[in-house]
């Protein structure tokens, strides 16, 4: 069928009674889309701004903030549970049609005691260790590099780190130690002998 054109089916039945039904095809578009942004940069919180249209009928939401959490709301805001990257998903239904539309973000959240070094604090001797920022958008390292991840190799030592996020905020200095284990020498100290079976006459 074409779109806005009207259709009738009519029926007559065998006593000769007629009924008529009509209905004219309509087009539903429903287009999703948001934006977010940081309520502030201590929160973690994200405030989330509903920009989804369509040419018909009304629009219903269904947020997924991928932490087993989901909203109905136009305009939720909500809280992450650690700092960093987000997938978050708006699923829009366009009632009264079976129509919908997806559209899948990557939104940052940002608080400053979340941003934290992972990794060993010790590695072997002759080898090396990453270590892994996490919580942020920007890291800088206290050797220079602007990198998630570093190496460290012997003398190992005190580094720091410091995340941003993409609207300016700044974490505290996190800051940790690695070294290098001794080299460990490993001693026996115990009869390197055994009898055979015990023969009984």
């Amino acid at each position: 069928p074409s779109e806005r054109l009207s259709y009738s089916c009519t029926m007559t039945s065998a006593t000769g009674c007629v009924v008529t039904l009509q209905n004219s095809m309509i087009k539903y578009i429903p287009r999703a889309e948001f934006k977010s942004l940081m309520l502030d940069c201590f929160s973690n919180k994200v405030q989330f701004i509903n920009l989804s249209k369509t040419n018909h009928g009304s629009l219903s939401y269904k947020w997924n903030f991928w932490e087993g959490i989901t909203s109905s709301l136009s305009d939720p805001a909500y809280s992450f549970k650690s700092s960093g990257m987000h997938k978050v998903t708006l699923i829009l239904s366009n009632p009264p049609s079976a129509c919908k539309d997806t559209i899948t973000r990557d939104v940052e959240s940002f608080s400053p005691p979340l941003v934290k070094i992972v990794g060993d604090t010790t590695y072997c001797p002759g080898l090396s260790t990453w270590i892994k920022a996490s919580g942020a958008s920007e890291y800088t390292w206290s050797n220079g590099l602007k990198t998630d991840s570093i190496e460290v190799k012997a003398p190992g030592g005190k580094f720091w780190l410091q995340g941003r996020s993409t609207t300016g905020c700044f974490s505290d200095t996190v800051r940790t130690s690695i070294k290098e284990e001794p080299n460990w020498s490993l001693l026996t100290n115990a009869d390197t002998t055994i009898c055979g079976a015990r023969r009984v006459v």
